[in-house]
């Protein structure tokens, strides 16, 4: 069975200061073993990370607030992040796993412990896709809770289920840019449909893990023009994001848009490199960013073609409801 490296030990600490409220809307928790048993059908083992960690590194980054995903290696097992739910008071939501056996009751509970999402890996690494049948049942039961999806796909898998995505009927979220190849070029299949559902207005794309795309490897250069394309494309901005604990890409960006921009839900990020203090434009746009603060004015000062000097990812902000 594969096992992955630990979170690295010593992070870099940003230069820059988050505002209050600042949130990482994706990162994981995992275990302690001991005390929450990862799935004997995971397809990878991690070390311990658990919820103490995962706060020291917040408070490294000066981050306050969280979006715990659940990973793959609980499976559907939840009790780790609603543990670190808990004792976080009020601090950090989740995103489940649940299958078909979950019963409502239990849908409740998740809820009242601070989920607000429920996830589908499809990617073959991780087991290959879901009963599709299994997942509209699952969306029609989470729907009136308000939840969305959020749906971990291969790039060939955009082609595969496109018909499922046309027919969904809640908001749904796909992860890591639709993990494009990024050597088959922007013309390939399965970006160009990915642009093309970003015009479904319940449809939103993680503009992140550049790394999962890229073909040349560190500092991913060739992902940028990927997350460009997204942003310029899609009928709505779609807010950048990088995975907690992860390299991330430096990004380069525009700033197309209206003042009824829409912010995803579910998470999104952007850090701004160090040196690019100078702008109260800039200043403006990452405090709204990182707090959820928007309004009419700041978004009319901001959302311009032009595009701004030096911005590259690294924290995460989510609202909760």
């Amino acid at each position: 069975m594969k096992t992955i490296a630990p979170p690295d030990a010593n992070p870099v600490q940003p230069t820059y200061i988050a505002p209050a409220g600042a949130c990482d809307a994706h990162c994981h928790i995992f275990g302690p073993a001991d005390r929450f048993p990862y799935s004997p059908t995971r397809r990878y083992t991690p070390p311990d990370a658990p919820r103490e960690k995962l706060a020291a590194l917040h408070k490294r980054l000066g981050l306050s607030r969280a979006v715990l995903v659940q990973a793959s290696c609980h499976g559907t097992d939840n009790r780790a992040m609603l543990d670190a739910i808990a004792w976080s008071h009020g601090a950090w939501r989740g995103v489940a796993m649940v299958d078909a056996t979950v019963t409502d009751a239990e849908l409740e509970g998740l809820h009242a412990g601070g989920v607000r999402g429920v996830r589908f890996n499809f990617v073959a690494h991780l087991g290959g896709a879901p009963d599709l049948t299994a997942v509209d049942r699952m969306l029609e039961r989470v729907g009136p809770l308000g939840w969305h999806v959020v749906l971990h796909l291969d790039a060939e898998d955009i082609v595969t289920y496109r018909d499922f995505l046309e027919r969904l009927r809640v908001p749904f979220v796909i992860d890591h840019m639709g993990r494009i190849k990024a050597a088959e070029g922007l013309d390939q299949e399965p970006f160009r449909l990915l642009l093309d559902v970003m015009k479904n207005d319940l449809a939103w794309v993680k503009v992140s893990g550049s790394e999962r795309i890229s073909a040349g490897g560190k500092p991913f250069h060739d992902a940028i023009p990927f997350a460009r394309a997204l942003m310029e494309g899609a009928p709505t901005f779609r807010i950048p994001t990088s995975k907690s604990c992860r390299t991330t890409a430096s990004w380069w960006i525009s700033l197309r848009g209206s003042p009824t921009t829409r912010i995803s839900a579910e998470r999104y990020s952007w850090t701004i490199r160090r040196g690019s203090t100078g702008c109260d434009g800039v200043r403006a746009l990452r405090a709204a960013i990182l707090t959820g603060d928007w309004d009419a004015d700041i978004l009319n000062a901001l959302c311009r073609p032009k595009r701004p000097r030096g911005f590259r990812t690294c924290t995460t902000r989510s609202r909760f409801p």
